[in-house]
Order: C-alpha cells, then sequence, then structure tokens
C-alpha cells in the first residue's frame, strides 16, 4: 500500500520536462562549455522555465505578451487578422535579481515569441529563472551566443516548449 504522499505526488496534474546539455564556445580545440540545465513547467496560469548553471533560479523574470491599444477600438474579426499578421509586442520585467542585464530580457523575450509563434492562442506570461555564467555582464561575446542557441534548440528539440 502506498502512502498518502506517493499517491498525492502520482495524480499531480503539473507536467514538468527537463534536458541537460553541456553549452557554450567550442573554439580552437579549446572548450569552454558548462553544464546547462533546463526545466519547464506547465502551470494552469503560467509557464516556468529555469535555466542555470549554477543549480539555482538565479534572476527571476516576468515576459508578458502585450495587449494592443488598438483592440479597444476594432471589432472582432479586425483584431484576429491584425494579431495573425503582426509580431507580438512582448513586455519583460526582472522580479528578482539585477535590472539591467539585457541579456536575461533577450532570454525571455525571445523564449515567449517563439512559444507565441508556435501557440498562438498562447496568453499565459512566461516566468523565467535564469542563472548563467558571464565572462562579462556589460558585453555579449561568442560563449553568450553559443549558450542561447544551444538553449533554444533544448527548449525545441528535447524539450518540446514549442
Amino acid at each position: 500500500m502506498r502512502g498518502p504522499a506517493e499517491s498525492d505526488a502520482a495524480s499531480f496534474p503539473i507536467k514538468t520536462r527537463q534536458a541537460r546539455a553541456l553549452l557554450g564556445d567550442k573554439v580552437e580545440g579549446e572548450s569552454s562549455t558548462i553544464q546547462t540545465d533546463v526545466v519547464y513547467t506547465d502551470f494552469a496560469d503560467r509557464m516556468f522555465l529555469t535555466i542555470t548553471q549554477f543549480g539555482k533560479i538565479g534572476s527571476l523574470l516576468e515576459a508578458t505578451v502585450d495587449t494592443p491599444t488598438t483592440a479597444l477600438y476594432m471589432s472582432q474579426d479586425t483584431v484576429s487578422s491584425a494579431n495573425t499578421n503582426a509580431a507580438p509586442s512582448i513586455s519583460v520585467r526582472t522580479l528578482l535579481g539585477p535590472r539591467d542585464e539585457p541579456l536575461a530580457h533577450v532570454y525571455a523575450s525571445h523564449i515567449l515569441s517563439k512559444i507565441r509563434a508556435a501557440r498562438p492562442n498562447e496568453t499565459r506570461p512566461l516566468l523565467l529563472g535564469l542563472a548563467l555564467k558571464r565572462a562579462s555582464v556589460e558585453e555579449v561575446d561568442e560563449n553568450d551566443t553559443q549558450v542561447l542557441a544551444g538553449v533554444m534548440k533544448l527548449l525545441e528539440g528535447d524539450l518540446h516548449v514549442w
């Protein structure tokens, strides 16, 4: 007979997927790859994604799709056709962590844009926990670009987020 904690865990309705990869630069025979863990959880009211190279949540950001103000003055048919033709406008705000980290905002807006492109009716916000090792907070280098590309491949391929 199973105990109460086991039966509750078996019926818990939250879907979580996770992946791990070595991401980063591989330049001139040297490898500066770092183990990167990605965990995606689908909640009823939001999507939660953690990307970490430290085993911690790190900075916490919220990305939301903005509702166009012109939608208030358009008919429903016009709004539907306008939304399918235009790229969504995404707002990102930092909930915890440094507020002046543009790369974190790039991650949040790019990921939510990809999700919205695959699922146009998705309205839930994205909570993003981001803890990445970086050489410089002020500058984006080749390693940052490689890690972003690797994370996007994990989200699309291994985790099937979009």
